[in-house]
């Protein structure tokens, strides 16, 4: 167990619910719980990044409730419910993009005075969060409409 202000309790993950993330939970999981012998507990499962930094924000719901995303998915009130607190059951999330509604959500934890998770670095790896529209929708478009849909590759870039 982990000892978070004299209170004994698994290491808990959040994780996101997509293939790479919960791949990464199950190896980190492992790693931790056989090679460091901390007990290790999955506290959720996440649609989104913005989730599951919620939860290791301490935040009583960790997905946002859509009533506070305003125009263009910005958020608008994230730090209720208990965010930005010191105690959480929440330790880590290993595959959270830096999307603009996590970088606000940050932001405003810290013009709040709240607790801000500390973000460790990168696993390794590097991404864009953007459109991808796979090879058979693709192919397909341009079958039967004859349009390339090369303006998509760049999206955003």
């Amino acid at each position: 167990d982990i000892v978070v202000q004299g209170i004994a309790m698994p290491l808990g993950f959040a994780v996101g619910d997509w293939p790479s993330a919960r791949m990464l939970a199950h190896m980190a999981d492992s790693l931790v719980s056989e090679m460091l012998g901390v007990r290790t507990t999955v506290t959720g499962l996440h649609r989104s990044s913005l989730g599951a930094s919620r939860a290791v924000a301490g935040c009583s719901a960790g997905e946002l409730p859509e009533r506070l995303l305003g125009d263009a998915g910005v958020l608008v009130q994230p730090v209720e419910g208990g965010c930005g607190s010191a105690f959480s059951t929440t330790h880590a999330v290993l595959e959270a993009w830096d999307t603009e509604e996590v970088l606000a959500f940050f932001d405003d934890l810290t013009d709040s005075g709240r607790v801000v998770p500390l973000d460790l670095g990168s696993v390794g790896y590097s991404a864009k969060e953007g459109l991808f529209v796979p090879h058979g929708p693709r192919l397909a478009a341009l079958v039967t409409a004859g349009l390339p849909l090369e303006i998509y590759a760049s999206y955003d870039a």
